[in-house]
């Protein structure tokens, strides 16, 4: 008897394995951790979301983190902690007030959601975070966000 129950989980892992042969192969990824600033300061929450850039070849899914209190973030892809697409991306972060609770909701007028961050930074087009993730480097990643241009006019 256990040598059949031996033999059904190795048959059962076998037929898993070509089973799951059968599907496209996943992007190359690398491991992507940082820190977000916001005017020198750690940004206690937030996410920050790495945007392939198509214009320069990268190609794929968008790489996602939550920022920690201490403004450290780990980027992940396909499963927790893989990193990002090794590639060329534009980088977006969204950093909002706490949503209205339900009694809040009541309030006339009710909390508005509102961004703690620069508007800016929140697409990846405008946010003027641009990063490459390489194969064997240390993709260690420092966003500083700025309430206001250190450029004339800003």
């Amino acid at each position: 008897m256990r040598r059949r129950d031996w033999l059904t989980a190795t048959a059962s892992g076998v037929l898993m394995a070509v089973v799951g042969c059968g599907g496209p192969a996943l992007p190359a990824t690398a491991k992507v951790l940082g820190r977000v600033t916001l005017d020198g300061t750690p940004l206690a929450k937030g996410v920050v979301m790495f945007y392939p850039d198509r214009a320069k070849g990268t190609v794929g899914r968008m790489a996602v983190a939550p920022i920690g209190s201490d403004g450290r973030f780990e980027l992940s892809s396909f499963k927790p902690g893989d990193g990002a697409i090794i590639g060329h991306h534009l980088v977006a972060v969204v950093c909002e007030t706490d949503p209205p609770t339900m009694e809040q909701t009541k309030m006339q007028p009710p909390p508005v959601v509102r961004s703690l961050i620069p508007e800016k930074y929140t697409r990846p087009e405008s946010s003027g975070l641009k990063f490459e993730v390489k194969t064997g480097a240390a993709n260690e990643f420092l966003l500083e966000l700025r309430r206001h241009s250190a450029e004339k006019g800003g």
